[in-house]
């Protein structure tokens, strides 16, 4: 059966801006409002604003107007490539402004590398003009010629590997990408700089199987360095740690992940030290990402007290700029009352989960579009601990106003939010049976298992047993309540669906067939 789902808030909301207040350039904007260059071909630069624009920082449009003008201004002719990243209609303008400067990034350092190729070698001087002048498919066609001319030049033959690569990056081709970096590195695996650049790519394409040998690869380098210069390179010894943990922590391997995090953790607490407004925030999202993994193995306690230390170096953050850093202080109390409430210490959950929600009922009513989310989340997990002290009406009403919260998102994003929403009212169906309040009860099951059914057509594989759970706890209420001609066909189908899935995951699902309509 089903148990009543609490969720880790993983998301990000920001406060919006408000006149004369200090802001920082993580601004989010809300609405559909879309950015484009505009260049009369003699002017300066300027970003041109299109759709529903009125809530966009004016910090985040500054920024990305001088970095698009001052590279513009040198390279006028990749106006095109660029408007290909800011016409992204779903994705918020802050993160748009990041893809753009990692794309000036690695379009200047392809160029540096280009122009650092001898003199002689007139096909790099070809490529790097083509690069200036925008025409990447022309560059790419001279770093090929390069590539088959000097394939028995090693060195060579690894930069223009790498060059390619980040070409094709430019190109938004990064599985072509991967080929030839993955080239560069069996070349030439002692170059940290491109190195990093393969693992990142592979990280960012889900491929974490490859991408941790590249990591571990890195971090032996970082470790040499460090040894040498380590005001250098332990921040790149730090990066290459919690990339690592990041892998260990996506496939499922927390224990491995807390030992990566806590070993990044002990060096920048040292850099802290020796500069607290450079690394104090690095030091609080290591906590957070070392709280994750603690959770993972179920070490609720040692969780909380990395939480507890992450949100005291937020508040404090926050008070310099609670733009950038109340939100966080939100998130963290809000997985702080997580970790307490699976550490079966309820009153103290309660009290973070609360505060919790008074700061994101404020980031809410400022920015409903990024915040709503976290602030059903936030609801959803205080209703669940309220229902297992016993506080059933205050846990009813929780999962009420995040179930219409939810509601809401569902509409505008189904695919999203449907299966939140679902799972939702199965915990407030089951808080509702737990209050004798069974036609409340029976209701919020029948719109779940409306839910499931719609979900298990589109995707059968990963909804299809919840139409098995949600059946199972209807039968069952309708069984306690004398119903059985209406429960009986319920747990027929809830069974025969579980006996589905235990033909082909046995391990996983054959426990389960005898559970069904069983409390």
């Amino acid at each position: 059966m089903k148990i009543a789902l609490a969720f880790i808030l993983l998301q990000s909301c920001i406060l919006a801006q408000t006149p004369g207040a200090a802001t920082g350039t993580s601004q989010a904007s809300t609405g559909n409002c879309s950015p484009n260059i505009v260049s009369s071909g003699s002017g300066p630069v300027t970003v041109q604003l299109i759709g529903s624009c009125a809530a966009v920082d004016s910090q985040v449009l500054a920024k990305l107007t001088e970095s698009l003008q001052k590279f513009v201004g040198q390279f006028p002719r990749t106006i095109s490539r660029l408007n290909e990243l800011l016409d992204k209609k779903d994705v918020e303008i802050a993160q748009r402004t990041i893809e753009v400067q990692d794309w000036i990034d690695k379009f200047n350092e392809l160029s540096k590398q280009l122009e650092q190729q001898p003199v002689e070698d007139g096909l790099s001087k070809q490529a790097a003009d083509a690069l200036h002048s925008g025409d990447l498919q022309r560059a790419e066609d001279l770093l090929r010629q390069l590539l088959a001319k000097e394939e028995k030049q090693v060195d060579l033959t690894a930069q223009n590997q790498f060059n390619l690569a980040q070409l094709l990056e430019l190109r938004f081709e990064p599985l072509q990408a991967l080929d030839h970096y993955q080239k560069a590195y069996a070349y030439r695996p002692d170059l940290p700089a491109n190195d990093l650049a393969y693992a990142v790519l592979l990280l960012r394409v889900a491929k974490f199987t490859e991408a941790e040998p590249v990591f571990l690869h890195i971090l032996t380098i970082e470790r040499e360095r460090a040894k040498t210069n380590s005001r250098t390179y332990l921040p790149e010894l730090v990066a290459a740690l919690n990339n690592l943990g990041l892998i260990y922590s996506t496939t499922r391997r927390p224990r491995e992940a807390a030992a990566t995090y806590t070993e990044a953790l002990t060096i920048q607490r040292e850099l802290m030290k020796a500069n607290p407004q450079a690394y104090s925030l690095d030091v609080a999202i290591s906590l957070n990402n070392l709280a994750g993994a603690s959770s993972g193995m179920q070490k609720f306690n040692e969780a909380a007290d990395a939480y507890t230390e992450a949100l005291k170096i937020y508040r404090v953050l926050a008070k310099d700029n609670p733009q950038a850093y109340v939100s966080e202080v939100a998130e963290t109390l809000s997985n702080l009352g997580l970790a307490y409430d699976n550490a079966q210490r309820p009153k103290e959950a309660a009290d973070a989960y609360t505060e919790a929600l008074t700061v994101e009922r404020k980031l809410a009513k400022a920015n409903p579009k990024t915040c709503l989310p976290l602030l059903a989340l936030t609801l959803n997990n205080l209703g669940l601990l309220y229902s297992n002290t016993e506080r059933l009406k205050e846990g009813a009403d929780a999962y009420a106003e995040a179930i219409g919260i939810e509601r809401d998102l569902a509409k505008a994003n189904p695919q999203e939010y449907l299966p939140l929403l679902a799972s939702m009212l199965e915990n407030l169906g089951s808080t509702y049976g737990a209050e004798q309040r069974p036609l409340e009860a029976a209701n919020a099951y029948l719109e779940a298992l409306s839910i499931d059914r719609k979900l298990a057509q589109d995707n059968p594989q990963a909804y299809t047993p919840d139409v098995a759970d949600t059946l199972s706890l209807l039968g069952i209420l309708y069984t306690s309540e004398g119903r059985d001609s209406e429960s009986a066909p319920l747990c027929a189908e809830a069974k025969a669906i579980t006996k589905q899935l235990a033909d082909r995951d046995p391990d996983r699902y054959g426990p389960m067939v005898d559970k069904v309509c069983k409390r």
